[in-house]
């Protein structure tokens, strides 16, 4: 089974997990609070929440992280007074069972971001000219309409800015230490920013996902 970690406000997952040609299933903060779960760090037969069904750990086959972190907008179902406590558990339960899964995770959490290291735009431009990368200090408006997207699935990169720019955005994922990434650069070449959005409802991102998850 592919397990989509998202929001409940989130369409994309749920679409996502219908067109998976396996098993697929969201789970979202309301799986958090179902009975069910049980979790020892290292330890085998532990269990999930997922979709409102109880699943072995073991037959996860992967996750795709879609959600930076649970929010208050996402506990109608928790009492108002308790929602900013319950958000911000849920957050540390996911990251540490996140991290834990032995199967592939795209991405693994950071200590404070669920998909990755949250970095600014100003980060990821560091980033870029670091590794030799050109990049515009302030995006134009022209440049915003203007963009090629490069997007980065287990060091596979697609899009259509260049062979340059492939490289550049798989340079990039790696030193953010991420296989997910999506990568924007102008219609010069130069790195304008990136982030975690990929789309998996693009037919040539889901095959690299399948791939990337271990269900090919």
């Amino acid at each position: 089974m592919l397990v989509i970690v998202a929001s409940r406000f989130d369409p994309v997952a749920g679409a996502a997990a219908a067109d998976w040609p396996h098993a697929a299933e969201v789970l979202t903060s309301r799986d958090l609070s179902s009975p069910g779960w049980t979790y020892r760090p290292g330890a085998a037969g532990n269990t999930a929440v997922i979709a409102g069904h109880r699943v072995a750990v073991e037959d996860i086959d992967g996750v795709i992280t879609r959600l930076p972190a649970v929010l208050e907008s996402e506990l109608a179902h928790i009492a108002v007074g308790d929602r900013t406590y319950v958000a911000a558990e849920m957050t540390a339960w996911l990251a540490a069972w996140l991290t834990d899964l032995p199967c592939p995770v795209l991405n693994r959490p950071s200590p404070v971001h669920l998909v990755g290291p949250p970095w600014s735009r100003e980060q990821w431009v560091l980033a870029a000219r670091r590794l030799g990368v050109p990049a515009v200090s302030v995006p134009t408006a022209q440049a915003s309409q203007e963009r090629d997207t490069v997007t980065v699935v287990g060091g596979r990169a697609f899009g259509s800015a260049g062979q340059a720019g492939l490289e550049a955005a798989c340079a990039l994922a790696r030193r953010a230490g991420v296989e997910l990434l999506r990568v924007h650069f102008d219609g010069d070449g130069g790195f304008v920013d990136a982030d975690y959005w990929v789309d998996p409802l693009d037919p040539v991102v889901r095959r690299a996902l399948i791939g990337a998850v271990g269900q090919a």
